[in-house]
């Protein structure tokens, strides 16, 4: 798992695992120690269909440390960048685990995330968005290795793109966010009103974003920015 090993592989003393070699039933990798699947997973899990192995009766422990913990010491209540090419800023104040490589964030302030999206870096990297905080994501987030399409985890949601793609869509959403138009308004592509003011905001970035109608990509464009940073999106990509 690229997150924990980036993150210098933490530990939970919750955790014990077997020296019970087999194939993690999550991630597919050949382990020599792991844990029972039943005993990680539990009764109510039911993404059985992302699994890499359902037919393995074991998970490795990196799996198991991102599937586990109490809010706010779990990583599904938080959005994840893991990026090993450069320092990234430190991980919100709450979050278990900060590291060069690893930022854990909440919405409050998804910079850069942001910044990754619209500019990726040209080897590995992986962007997992923690929505609602109750959805397991990151062990479904796919790594990406250079700077074309990309895809991300979003809850249960996967969103791709090109980084292209991803500047003129939320620049649109930015200057639609400006204007006081909802996140509800922008997603549907349908205004509840307009003005002699907001007419031609809504001609020029609104009716532009008629093709991601409904889309995992203008879902997540109108999910990251805030209020207290609106300046500096409107300045990097407005």
């Amino acid at each position: 798992m690229m997150v924990w090993d980036l993150a210098g592989q933490p530990q939970r003393q919750s955790l014990t695992l077997q020296d019970v070699p087999g194939v993690c039933a999550m991630c597919g990798a050949e382990v020599e120690q792991s844990m029972a699947t039943k005993d990680v997973l539990g009764g109510n899990f039911t993404d059985q269909y992302l699994l890499a192995r359902p037919d393995s009766g074991r998970v490795c422990y990196a799996c198991t440390w991102v599937c586990s913990g109490k809010p706010p010491d779990t990583v599904r209540m938080w959005t994840v960048l893991a990026r090993p090419d450069t320092t990234l800023p430190p991980s919100h104040p709450k979050a278990p685990i900060s590291s060069d490589h690893v930022h854990l964030t909440a919405r409050n302030d998804m910079r850069a995330v942001v910044q990754t999206l619209a500019d990726p870096p040209d080897g590995p990297w992986l962007v997992s968005v923690a929505e609602s905080g109750q959805k397991h994501h990151v062990p479904y987030a796919q790594i990406n290795h250079s700077r074309g399409r990309w895809r991300v985890r979003m809850d249960a949601l996967d969103v791709s793109a090109t980084p292209a793609e991803f500047r003129q869509v939320f620049r649109h959403v930015l200057r639609l966010r400006e204007a006081k138009f909802s996140a509800a308004e922008i997603e549907a592509v349908a205004p509840k009103m307009l003005t002699a003011a907001t007419l031609p905001v809504w001609r020029e970035h609104g009716e532009p974003l008629t093709p991601w109608r409904g889309s995992a990509l203008l879902h997540l464009a109108c999910f990251l920015p805030n209020k207290e940073h609106m300046d500096d999106y409107l300045r990097d990509f407005g």
